[in-house]
Order: structure tokens, then sequence, then C-alpha cells
């Protein structure tokens, strides 16, 4: 929970909040039953982590639901590794601190020009153009290889690369983005500035810019055709299961075919074809529902909405107040869509489906700067952290593996329907990531007190599925899943219909390149 200095409103983000309903035993509560606290003093943490998680990694890239014992090799029979430096000792400096022979080098700060054309960073909040400058707030980072003399793709380039980074929010910084910092926040205050807002839109988002190694240092390179900025106003296309249905469709965009923008992306992920995964996360705070907005909805419609945290009357991140900006554009829709409300007869009138745009992993391919990035809605709707690939085999599916970083929330896997084939790396691009990113199938952790558990399949052919989520305060009539479509949507609601194991906040996922071991962070309830 963040307080902007300039004004008495507290931007909580509704993921702090619990929003799941669930009973299910909790992850901590599984791992207490297995584990004495005198195993736990004994054994070390590790040891518990190795109990509780360790047979998530079994099935990585099999496309199978159970969980077995780990079939990797005894910690005991691996190679020892040795870290060949010196480790940097305690400090509580604001600095960062690197090994004796290292060293560490901005390269690429909030607000930096990514254009020959656009003015260097003055520190003062007077930039102009985001668009066009490094967005706040850096969160996951990729090294994208380049040839060194010619334009293609160089998996093990040292000399040339592609960064590739998301920019998660503003939050604590915003006040900075503006000379006199952010105005008109008070909820009896006038519109928002046009001006302001589109530069705090534009500094959330992805950067992909050029560096090359010169006199032995890396440096961006300004006049690199590969540089590009998507924002949270880019357009963008829907891709997949939820691809022109009833959720998506706005007034930007009446057949549900694309959509504006990308907003807190957090961890990422790569594919092995080459482009980069961002991931939506927490989303949800950024939009607003006026007070009795609940009363024009569908019960369905709300406990859609009240599991993701969007309340009548809560502001969350948008008491920044973008959706209050008049735009010297009358015809303009860039601000009035965060505030998705049913104000009209139907859902190209207003923005009430705009929120089910957001909350993906959006594929983008860095290679190809005039590429229009993609909501991959097979792959899952939630508070998405990270979407790392099992290690690729020819001949099986894929799994990509994703936490869901939120109060109480699931760990997922998405597994391709397509086997894998070594020729799509070389091939690289979005084309090859329509093939494996757009048909698949969504699992959600299960797991028991002894170590085993179960992914249950997020598919209308799931008996659990198709019974719906029980009947509970917020879902007081009980929920029927449609379709995938929906499934694909609301798919923290499939997670609880199949009453996936609560975690402590689940976020970055990571696989180890040697064995194919899964592993997840876990971060906190802050209860």
């Amino acid at each position: 929970m963040d307080m902007n200095p300039n004004t008495s409103i507290q931007l909580a983000d509704p993921d702090d909040q619990d929003n799941n309903p669930s009973t299910t035993t909790h992850f901590n509560e599984l791992v207490a039953a297995r584990l004495s606290r005198r195993q736990v003093i004994k054994s070390g943490v590790g040891a518990m982590a190795v109990a509780g998680l360790g047979s998530l990694s079994a099935t990585d890239a099999e496309a199978q639901p159970i969980l077995p014992n780990s079939g990797f090799p005894p910690r005991s029979a691996r190679p020892t590794i040795v870290l060949d430096f010196e480790p940097v000792a305690k400090s509580i400096a604001d600095a960062v601190q690197v090994a004796a022979g290292y060293t560490a080098t901005v390269i690429y700060a909030t607000g930096d020009s990514l254009d020959p054309l656009v003015p260097a960073y003055a520190g003062d909040g007077s930039e102009a153009n985001y668009a066009r400058r490094a967005g706040d707030h850096h969160d996951g980072i990729n090294y994208f290889g380049l040839h060194p003399t010619v334009d293609v793709r160089d998996p093990n380039g040292t000399q040339r690369a592609l960064l590739a980074m998301n920019h998660e929010n503003i939050s604590g910084t915003a006040q900075f983005l503006h000379p006199q910092g952010e105005t008109n926040l008070s909820s009896s205050a006038g519109p928002r500035p046009e001006d302001q807002v589109i530069k705090e839109i534009d500094a959330h988002g992805v950067s992909v810019v050029e560096i090359r190694k010169v006199g032995g240092q890396f440096a961006t390179h300004k006049p690199s055709r590969y540089n590009r900025r998507v924002t949270g106003r880019t357009v963008m296309d829907i891709a997949g299961p939820v691809r022109n249905t009833a959720f998506v469709k706005t007034p930007y965009s009446p057949t549900g075919l694309t959509c504006r923008g990308t907003l807190n992306n957090c961890g990422h992920g790569v594919t092995p074809w080459g482009t980069y995964l961002a991931a939506e996360e927490n989303w949800a705070g950024y939009f607003v529902r006026n007070v009795g907005d609940d009363l024009n909805r569908s019960q369905r419609e709300n406990t859609q909405l009240l599991r993701n945290g969007l309340r009548s009357g809560a502001a969350g991140f948008a008491a920044r107040r973008w959706s209050s900006v008049v735009p010297a554009d009358p015809a303009s829709t860039e601000y009035s869509r965060f505030n998705i409300s049913v104000t009209g007869a139907t859902a190209t009138d207003d923005f009430r489906n705009e929120h089910n745009t957001f909350g993906y992993i959006v594929e983008i391919d860095p290679y190809s700067p005039l590429s229009r990035p993609k909501k991959r809605t097979a792959m899952g709707r939630r508070a998405n952290e990270g979407a790392w690939s099992s290690l690729p085999k020819p001949g099986r599916p894929l799994a990509f593996y994703i936490g869901c970083d939120s109060q109480n929330e699931y760990v997922y896997k998405y597994v391709t329907a397509e086997r894998w084939n070594p020729i799509d790396a070389r091939r690289g691009g979005l084309a090859v990531g329509d093939k494996y990113l757009d048909r698949g199938t969504i699992y959600a952790a299960v797991f028991n007190a002894d170590g085993t558990g179960v992914w249950e399949p997020l598919t209308m052919a799931n008996p659990k599925i198709a019974a719906g989520v029980p009947v509970s305060a917020q879902n007081p009539e009980g929920y029927q899943f449609a379709d995938l479509a929906d499934i694909c949507v609301n798919t923290r609601l499939a997670g609880t219909a199949v009453r996936s194991t609560r975690m402590d906040r689940p976020e970055w996922t990571a696989v180890n390149p040697a064995h194919g071991e899964i592993y997840i962070t876990m971060t906190e309830n802050p209860n």
C-alpha cells in the first residue's frame, strides 16, 4: 500500500487483499502436517522446501496431471558447484555492491531516451514522450543476443544484444514524473491534466533497447531500429480462445479482436523460439467502478469481478484518476476506459469489459520492432508472475509455469497442445507463438501433505470444472462455466473449482537448465 504525498487517498493494490473465498487447506498447513518443528530445525528450511514442493518438478514437459515423486538424480549424485569469487560483505549502504574483480554500470535508467530525437533525461519532471523513454520500476529483464555486425538473431551474441524489460508501475515515484508532482488527485478536484496522465500510462509497459559493447562495457545504442516502447496505450491483438468473444468487446474493439496497452508487468518469461513474455500482474488496481455499479450487473458478473478484487467504489491505483481526463480530442476513449462501470445500454456503449483485456501473458517479438504484441489468452488470466518454459524436448509438449501473485492464490502451468519441433527455435517470431500459445491446457496445482499432488486440468471435461464453483459470500448463486473462453478469462474461479492449494503469493518461476526442475518463489501473505 502506498500513500501519495499529494493526497490523502491510499493507493491500495486489490491483490494485497484476500479475494479468494476458498476454504481449501493452505500450503503452510500441509507443510506443518508433514514436518514437525524439530525436523525443520534439524534439517533446515531447504529440506522443508524439498519436502513440500519437490514433486512439482516431475512433470516439466510431460503434459501429465499427476505429480509423482521426483525422477531427477539424487542431489548427492550431482556435481558440486564452487563459486570462484569472494562473497560480498554485508552492508546497509544504499548502493550496488559486487564482488572483487567485477563492476556494475547503469545501462538504462528510468527516463533515459532511446531515440536520438528525444532529449536526454533532465531529472526535474519536465521530460515528455515516455513512449520513447525508459519506463519506471524495471522488473523482469532478458538478454536477446544479436549478431555483432548483421541485424540477425544470435542467441550466443556477446557484443551486441537487445534488452527486453518490464516497467511494472509508478508507485512511490509518480510524483517525480511531473515538475510539481501529480495534480488533481483529490476526488473533489477537477480533471487530471492529460499530459500528466499520458506520461504516467506510458511509464508502464515494456522496453526493447539495443545495447552494444564499447570499450568493454555495454551501452544503449539510440539509433537502433530495434528500440521500441510497448506501453499502456500500445495496440495489441487478442489471441486464443477469448478472441472475438463477448468478454472483450468494447467501444474500442466491438469485435473483441484488439485492445490497448499492457500494465503492471512484473516477472517475465522467454520462449524457446526467442520471444519475450511480459506477465501482467496486479492490473486490477488501475480500474475503478462507480459506487452502486454492482446493482447494474448480474450476480455472475459481480462474482467474476470480486474474484479479481474489482469492488464497486474501490479506487486502488485508480485513485490517480486517469479516467477523469477530458481529452483534447473529444472522440478519444483513452482515459474513460479505466472506469469499467456499466453506463450504457450494451457492452459496446461503455467500458464494462475493459478489465477483461488485462491479466494475460503478452508475447512480444524483440527482433521484429513493427510487430504487434499478442495477449495469449489460452494461458489464462490472473495476477501473472512469470511464465517460464520447461526444457524443450523434441516431440513433447512444452509446459509454461506461472504463479498468481496475490494473497492465497495458486500455482499454474500451461501445457501446449502442439508438440515441440526444434526447427521452430530457428524460425522464431509470433507465428511460432500462434502455434504453441493459442491451443493448450491450463493446469492448477493441488498439493498433498505427503509431498505429492495433482495437476488439475482446467477444462470443461474435468467434472470439477463442470460442477462449477461452490456458493460463497461473494458468489451466492454459485458459478457455472460456459466454455473454454470463460475458463481463460476467469482462471482464478476455475482454480477454486478444482480446489487448488492456496499459497503464499506465488511469484517468480524458474527452470533449472541442467535438470529441468521447476522453482517457484513464494513471497508473503501480509497476515
